[in-house]
């Protein structure tokens, strides 16, 4: 075929390929509180957080669940020398009467009220300082005011709880409290009533030195459920096909007491395990540069060959497709030849190189002149 343009014999296609959700690393965890915690005070938190950069496409791995983790603070074994010092709570003062008389039983000198109490700041010998220093550098100022109530005749009435006992073992004991019924609250039945006024407390004891270590291997990379590939249409892409993509892997933890026995992980406040991100390197194929230009035709006239070539760009690994073949004396390069002809009818100049040059006058002294090359023209 002389006269046309061979027809290509390849042409790219697309499969397209899974796009897995991609979220940021996590940012660092939120400055604690530079004041340290005194008493059973709630500990205050800090926070890390990460960002969905990109969106799951055509069946790639879906986004975490969890893009924001909190954890306690540590609070500061020591304070900064000051300390808050409490006094006792003041009687209880009722609801003044122009507030209370629209309610029932308002007759009654008795009902809710609050209770007032001195606080004041000390330093850790006992000293006095001012309240400036412990607002800034002991724990937060305890409450100056609590709601209270004045029983009425029909209340029941109960004596202020008992200190706690002493453990019976360390870490793993348990510790009680109690208070009694008083005054006439001892002869009524409403006031026997163990579920609404319980006369008894039980608690672990505290332990600050419970401790969290792990335990066996790393578990294998685990992907979350739906991170199979799966094409546009939704079905399976069929064959073996590797799964990859971030995962997780997990690792056993086991909490011990301060005589190193193993008591149940909620005292570490751990679920039993700790986890963290890991990666299934995902398949590569074997990449290509687009084909060059076609080459001349190798003869000027009558039948030739024209060449194109493709140039390796990455090689293929974690099981991507291979290269196809590339040519044996250079292994970067892929060749396509095909035949070609040069019209026969054209006619174009041909020049031989230039003769050596003949000197037709020389200048002696200067050891120079003027002279002549010749060619021949086909």
């Amino acid at each position: 075929c002389p006269e046309s343009l061979r027809p290509d014999t390849v042409r790219p296609c697309l499969l397209p390929c899974k796009r897995d959700c991609t979220v940021t690393p996590y940012s660092d965890w939120s400055p604690c509180p530079p004041t340290c915690q005194t008493g059973g005070k709630t500990k205050s938190k800090q926070y890390r957080k990460r960002m969905i950069v990109q969106l799951p496409a055509n069946g790639g791995q879906d986004c975490p669940e969890v893009l924001t983790q909190e954890r306690e603070c540590e609070a500061p074994s020591v304070c900064h020398g000051y300390r808050w010092k409490t006094h006792k709570w003041r009687r209880c003062q009722l609801v003044p009467w122009s507030i209370r008389q629209d309610t029932p039983g308002a007759q009654e000198t008795c009902g809710p009220g609050l209770q007032f109490r001195a606080v004041s700041c000390r330093k850790l010998d006992g000293g006095q300082a001012d309240v400036e220093a412990c607002l800034k550098l002991a724990s937060p100022m305890p409450p100056l005011t609590q709601l209270c109530h004045l029983p009425c005749q029909d209340d029941c009435q109960l004596s202020s709880w008992s200190r706690f006992s002493t453990c019976t073992a360390d870490c793993v004991g348990v510790r009680n409290r109690k208070r009694i019924l008083i005054g006439k609250s001892k002869k009524r039945d409403q006031c026997k009533n163990n579920q609404m006024y319980p006369l008894s407390e039980t608690q672990y004891c505290p332990c600050n030195k419970y401790n969290a270590q792990p335990v066996g291997n790393w578990s294998d990379c685990i992907l979350p459920e739906g991170s199979r590939m799966e094409s546009q249409l939704g079905m399976r892409v069929q064959g073996d096909i590797k799964e990859c993509g971030q995962g997780y892997r997990f690792q056993a933890m086991v909490c011990y007491d301060q005589d190193n026995r193993i008591v149940e992980t909620s005292r570490c406040n751990s679920h039993g395990y700790i986890e963290e991100a890991c990666i299934i390197p995902c398949p590569s194929d074997c990449k290509l540069s687009e084909w060059s230009n076609w080459s001349r035709c190798s003869k000027s006239c009558g039948s030739g060959v024209k060449v194109r070539s493709k140039w390796l760009r990455e090689k293929p690994y974690n099981g991507g497709r291979p290269c196809p073949k590339l040519d044996h004396v250079n292994q970067a390069q892929v060749y396509e030849v095909v035949p070609c002809v040069s019209d026969c009818g054209q006619y174009v100049w041909v020049a031989e190189p230039w003769s050596v040059w003949k000197v037709s006058s020389v200048d002696l002294k200067s050891n120079c002149g003027e002279g002549v090359q010749t060619r021949k023209i086909k």
